[in-house]
């Protein structure tokens, strides 16, 4: 961390600021044993490294079945060619506490750290980037290019990338997730759902309260996510009446193809 603390006195010293943020910052999630099991030694290293400065901590949180569902699918984009249900047998709703982890964020930095909600930040009219270009005082829009989210997958893309993988190497499993991400853009209006409805509520009650002290705690959030949080009221687009129909005919899809690649795939072949 040497050169992030040299590189912050860098910046602060010529009167501008520097932002540090990095999906993996603090770790890998780690669903099971302990949510973000490294956050607590990387916060160290990462305070240590600030130390003397105004440190402004920003955390995005998000509702744990998405959370969960979109983990999974990094974790496919990364490589791995594991089932669904295999992944899942390693989470533990018990475990998946945004409030820890914020108190873990505050006793580091002996700040408390700005929370948001994920799915209140794209419902934003610039999105999650803008919003947070906002915050530094910066134009909303940038100039860079840079999209405002990164490419997931969809349905397709994941098929894709399950069925391919046992026969990639590192490299072509990279170059395979640049390909579906530039042409085998998920569906907006048809999201991606590997849990099912009664699967996606016992994840948001398992951490209702921890969710409850986040927004009291003042986590950005309207009414609406706020209650999706909460268990209190379903989240529209993942919970229509219909979910459990689709989500069972697009996991059925999903295992074959799973299957079809473990089945075919034997060491040696090219």
């Amino acid at each position: 961390m040497a050169h992030i603390r040299a590189s912050a006195h860098a910046v602060i010293a010529a009167g501008r600021r520097l932002v540090i943020s990095d999906e993996t910052l603090i770790g890998q999630p780690g669903l099971r044993d302990s949510f973000y099991p490294d956050s607590l030694r990387r916060l160290e290293i990462l305070a240590g490294a600030l130390s003397g400065l105004a440190v402004r901590p920003l955390l995005v949180v998000r509702r744990q079945p998405d959370f969960v569902e979109s983990w999974y699918v990094q974790t496919v984009k990364q490589g791995a060619g594991w089932a669904f249900d295999d992944f899942l047998a390693g989470v533990d709703p018990d475990r998946l506490s945004w409030w820890d982890l914020s108190q873990r964020i505050a006793n580091a930095f002996a700040t408390t750290p700005q929370l948001v909600a994920y799915e209140w930040l794209i419902r934003q009219e610039y999105g999650l980037t803008g919003w947070f270009r906002q915050q530094l005082g910066l134009p909303a829009r940038s100039e860079t290019g840079v999209p405002d989210l990164n490419s997931g997958y969809g349905d397709g893309a994941l098929m894709v990338a399950l069925a391919a993988h046992p026969y990639l190497d590192a490299d072509g499993r990279a170059k395979l997730r640049r390909f579906l991400e530039r042409n085998v853009p998920p569906r907006a209006d048809d999201p991606l759902r590997l849990l099912s409805l009664d699967g996606r509520r016992r994840l948001v009650a398992a951490q209702a309260v921890s969710n409850e002290q986040c927004f009291a705690a003042g986590a950005v959030a309207d009414s609406d996510v706020i209650a999706s949080y909460l268990g209190h009221q379903p989240s529209a687009e993942a919970e229509s009446p219909l979910h459990d129909e689709c989500w069972s005919a697009r996991r059925a899809a999903l295992e074959t193809w799973s299957e079809v690649a473990s089945w075919s795939h034997r060491p040696g072949d090219d």
